[in-house]
């Protein structure tokens, strides 16, 4: 091989390899950068106390949500649709469904206000309100708790 082609080909393979090895350096800072991003020591310092619990808590509670479960239960009891009683409807007979899931849900499993208002997608004093109406209409004893 002559010298001046020689010289092309090395080159030519200095080139190439430096082209891999910055490729493979953006690789790596994109990575890191994705794992500092989805860090979740990170993200658990901009949760509120609750999601950070809930991120501490072991996998086996979330497998079979029991809270799930018991609103599926009554839904049928009553022979309504889950998806209706957790919407936004106020239709009578669904709040008054809603209210006692609601009601079950606190003294059964013995989940706070926030909780339950996260699961159904409201502000835990409606969950309040509505396990002190059902209790009320059946005259059933209103849990209490100090950290209600």
């Amino acid at each position: 091989m002559s010298a001046p082609l020689a010289r092309a080909v090395h080159e030519r393979r200095v080139d190439f390899a430096r082209k891999i090895a910055e490729q493979a350096q953006r690789l790596e800072e994109k990575q890191r950068r994705e794992a500092h991003r989805l860090n979740p020591f990170r993200v658990a310092q901009r949760l509120d106390p609750l999601d950070r619990q809930l991120l501490n808590a072991p996998p086996e509670l979330f497998k079979r949500p029991a809270w799930r479960l018991l609103a599926k239960e009554i839904c049928e009891q009553h022979g309504a649709d889950f998806d209706e009683v957790c919407g936004d409807r106020r239709y009578q007979h669904l709040v008054l469904i809603r209210q006692e899931i609601f009601y079950r849900i606190r003294v059964d499993l013995g989940m706070s206000y926030p909780e339950i208002g996260k699961r159904f997608n409201r502000d835990h004093t409606t969950i309040l309100h509505g396990v002190r109406r059902h209790a009320k209409r059946f005259n059933l004893e209103v849990p209490t708790d100090a950290l209600s």
